[in-house]
């Protein structure tokens, strides 16, 4: 067998582990309105005609809602959609949108639209917004919907092309399958090398612990004047809640009855946040939005970048240093150890026919092989579907990139990204973020800030 195909292997079955741990552990950004995307053509550039146009079908536009600036798949999104457009007969034109502020930013910008009788099409909904999706979004069309109603010749579609537990990531605690998984993901530690060797730390034996990071990172400081150590600071909580966890607190609990209590306030995690907070106070961290830290990373201004790997494909772009990676920090025990699984899924939100099928084939479009390996190679995230290992861009890319190691040795440890249950769903997630913020950024006591953090959210479940 070759290595590649091994390596395929080997990681369909960590991700069937990580979806087995799925509904077994409770864990878990201002609006913005939906931006014409990436570069994408416009609605009023789009005609649907063309190559693509033919008479046995009536023109179709859709939109396709994504969360990838150019700092995270933003041109492989381009690339994407142009190769759709251009190659699909079926008179179906796509036109991206990218949505600032992440998933939440997705969430408020479809609440707005449907509250207008606006469906856009094609969005990608995150794994932290779940449960908050199926219960809250009656408009959507799930995939099984989909099939039975519109494209019966298509049964048996999920099943080709998913494992089991690969489905069940897109799958809410009400049953319902709200969309296709699509990017899957694990924060990891990328870093400076060569900046590493300068303040007189050895870049082969990187550190484990937080602890360890945040003694790095004063090192760096201390020795060499650039910035040590960059915790993402974005409007979600896909960093902060594995560091959370990871101390063995859970972020909330199920009782029998389905009431959800949030239970993360915890001498641990107070403990964590003021270590935090020190870190912060003694230069050790730098408190930067995503993008700006970035570019200074890139620019070889900060050490360290602790983000998604999806930033993956960037980051080999960007950076002209000795780049390394290493496994996201250890916040406890090694038994408690956690990461979260973070990306998206791909959700249909119309409510005509034509559109309902537009969107199918556009999800089905990108489910294929070669166009799997295209965004895998494009961001960094890791394949989802069964066949996509049959490309040999993507055998080719996961037996030549070592930079992904670092993702693959803690999918073992991955638990879901926190889906916050009830009609208070996101904005769970909007107090959780202010909380961080108020910590890291105004001096705000951890304890306090936790303590009040929990006893609101618990009054909104």
């Amino acid at each position: 067998m070759k290595k590649g195909k091994g390596m395929w292997i080997r990681i369909v079955c960590i991700v069937l582990i990580v979806a087995l741990i799925i509904g077994f552990t409770g864990c878990g950004q201002g609006q913005q309105p939906a931006q014409s995307a990436n570069g994408t053509q416009t609605s009023e550039e789009a005609s649907g005609q063309g190559e693509n146009g033919t008479s046995d079908y009536p023109a179709v536009t859709i939109e396709y809602w994504n969360i990838n600036s150019e700092t995270q798949g933003g041109p492989t999104v381009e690339q994407l959609i142009q190769k759709f457009n251009e190659t699909n007969d079926k008179n179906i034109t796509v036109v991206g949108k990218f949505n600032a502020n992440a998933y939440q930013g997705i969430a408020q910008n479809l609440q707005a639209e449907l509250a207008i009788g606006e469906y856009p099409g094609v969005v990608q909904v995150g794994w932290n917004y779940l449960n908050y999706f199926a219960e809250n979004f009656p408009q959507y069309v799930g995939p099984k919907e989909i099939i039975e109603k519109y494209v019966p010749e298509d049964a048996g579609y999920l099943e080709e092309k998913l494992e089991t537990n690969i489905i069940e990531l897109g799958t809410a605690v009400n049953g319902e399958i709200l969309g296709l998984p699509y990017a899957a993901s694990t924060p990891v530690v990328f870093y400076n090398a060569d900046i590493f060797r300068e303040a007189g730390l050895d870049p082969d034996n990187p550190p484990e612990t937080f602890d360890e990071w945040l003694e790095a990172g004063q090192t760096i400081k201390d020795k060499t004047g650039k910035e040590g150590l960059y915790y993402e600071i974005i409007a979600n909580t896909y960093t902060m809640s594995p560091m959370i966890m990871g101390t063995g607190t859970n972020m909330y609990e199920v009782d029998a009855n389905g009431q959800a209590t949030a239970t993360f306030y915890s001498p641990e995690s107070v403990e964590l946040f003021k270590k935090w907070q020190a870190g912060f106070d003694s230069g050790a961290c730098i408190d930067l939005g995503s993008e700006e830290a970035l570019g200074a990373f890139a620019a070889g201004g900060i050490a360290t970048q602790i983000v998604t790997i999806g930033k993956l494909s960037y980051m080999q772009e960007s950076c002209d240093f000795d780049l390394r990676t290493a496994p996201f920090p250890r916040t406890g025990s090694e038994e408690d150890y956690t990461v979260c699984v973070g990306g998206n899924m791909l959700v249909c939100f119309s409510e005509n026919e034509d559109e309902i099928r537009a969107c199918w084939e556009f999800m089905k479009f990108l489910y294929e092989a070669d166009n799997m390996a295209d965004w895998v190679v494009g961001t960094g995230y890791l394949p989802v579907t069964k066949d996509a290992a049959e490309s040999e861009k993507m055998q080719a890319f996961l037996d030549e990139n070592q930079l992904m190691q670092a993702s693959l040795e803690t999918w073992t440890n991955a638990k879901s990204w926190p889906s916050w249950p009830g009609a208070n769903g996101m904005n769970v997630d909007q107090i959780l973020v202010d909380m961080r913020d108020s910590i890291v950024s105004n001096g705000v006591n951890p304890d306090t800030a936790l303590k009040e953090a929990q006893d609101k959210i618990n009054s909104m479940l």
